[in-house]
């Protein structure tokens, strides 16, 4: 199977700063994950930090919080962004019992193939160890992508993942699942090394097959958005109350509205009960291994 084309056009492209560019989008970029470590020209990498810094937001009511709502940023974005937007602010004013987390989770991670390692060892292993009892994974564009990976990793730690305009690939990738008469036809006997973003649908399709044993997704994304005909093409597998699609571009204004609509709409009567929703496994369901809560 041939790597998609744009992918690959993109990822020779040179990487620029977008150090100190206040813009209202998401960052751009797509990302041959894993396969590709295209931040050699980079002019402003940022450093590996071992463990990944973060920023903590505590609830404010006496009630003890037992879930925690842990936020990935874009791929030029810095965690503080989720402040800067209200999604943290959105959250508080839900009234809702929940820590919340924005993490420095930044594109170093992804092309070091560090970012599950690293969330798992620096957030969320420490998050299970102090007794949470949910935990959902919160991430626009990239952070949306590093969400998922998370999730295929390791889903038994995680209670629900909302992806806001993740990144899942471009056209190609959606015309040739289309082609194939949808995702349950297509088939790709052996996926190459690399081959991103084919390796994600190949493990997308298993998830959507089995997603009730598996962490509740949601998923939310401007129409307008480069990214929208692949968000679409997932979004056609998951239940709509899991889905919200409204006018706009890849842009922070976009998911601010998605992440308001999902917190008072998505799930029924509030979002309490969104982010305190069931995620119970059927007994004695395990994933083995270390994917096993602890």
């Amino acid at each position: 199977m041939r790597f998609s084309k744009t992918w690959q056009k993109l990822a020779k492209r040179p990487a620029t700063s977008h150090v100190g560019r206040q813009t209202g989008r998401w960052a751009l970029g797509s990302l041959a994950v894993f396969g590709l470590l295209c931040l050699a020209g980079c002019s402003a990498a940022r450093p590996l930090t071992v463990p990944l810094d973060t920023l903590r937001y505590a609830h404010s009511s006496a009630q003890r919080a037992c879930c925690l709502v842990v936020f990935l940023p874009g791929r030029y974005d810095s965690a503080v962004q989720y402040e800067k937007a209200h999604f943290i602010d959105a959250v508080r004013q839900s009234g809702v019992a929940v820590n919340m987390m924005a993490v420095e989770a930044h594109y170093g991670y992804y092309t070091s193939r560090t970012i599950v390692a690293r969330l798992r060892a620096d957030v969320i292993a420490p998050a299970l160890a102090q007794g949470y009892e949910r935990i959902w994974l919160v991430g626009v564009s990239m952070g949306g992508l590093g969400a998922l990976l998370y999730i295929r990793d390791y889903p038994r730690d995680i209670t629900g993942v909302v992806a806001l305009a993740p990144l899942l690939g471009e056209a190609d990738i959606v015309q040739e699942i289309t082609q194939a008469g949808g995702l349950w036809q297509w088939d790709i006997p052996t996926v190459p090394r690399g081959a991103f973003p084919h390796e994600l649908w190949q493990w997308l399709k298993g998830y959507l097959q089995h997603h009730g044993e598996k962490p509740r997704l949601y998923l939310g994304h401007g129409r307008q958005d480069r990214f929208a005909p692949a968000n679409a093409l997932l979004a056609t597998y998951l239940p709509p109350t899991q889905v919200q699609a409204i006018a706009g571009g890849h842009a922070w204004s976009t998911g601010r509205t998605l992440w308001q609509t999902l917190l008072t709409t998505a799930a029924s009567p509030s979002s309490r009960e969104f982010f305190l929703g069931i995620f119970d496994p059927p007994p004695g369901h395990t994933d083995g291994g270390e994917h096993k809560r602890s």
